[in-house]
């Protein structure tokens, strides 16, 4: 069985962040928005912005408009976006790896995140991370 909803591209909000089409099969559409599931990236604004900037256009070359993904789903939070993981739909992984959020923990556009507190992004460090 099919775990997963397949997504169209609309726009990347930021580094963690993006809208898109859901087909829900029988010609119904929604457009929602989702973050990626336990993942983190530096935010848009404030202290972290140019770092923020920086995660936002790595994460538009890798989901341009019109791109398609599949999407688990895990819940939502309290912003209403969609908690998930972005699978490939053409390849069978992100350069080797299953889930786009390992992809950009390991090119450091990002951390991991598991628990409730955010992680503080440095402006003066090196970015991406690695």
């Amino acid at each position: 069985a099919d775990c997963c909803f397949s997504v169209e591209i609309n726009r990347i909000i930021d580094g963690d962040t993006f809208e898109g089409k859901v087909d829900h099969s029988f010609k119904i559409f929604s457009t929602q928005t989702f973050r990626l599931w336990e993942y983190e990236a530096p935010e848009r604004t404030g202290k972290e912005a140019k770092l923020g900037k920086m995660a936002k256009e790595y994460l538009e070359q890798l989901m341009p408009k019109g791109s398609k993904f599949k999407v688990r789903v895990y819940t939502q939070d309290s912003f209403g976006r969609w908690l998930v993981d972005v699978l490939p739909v053409e390849s069978k992984s992100f350069e080797g790896h299953l889930h786009l959020a390992d992809l950009l923990i390991d090119k450091g556009y990002g951390v991991l995140r598991s628990n409730k507190k955010r992680p503080f992004f440095d402006p003066n460090s090196p970015y991406p991370f690695r």
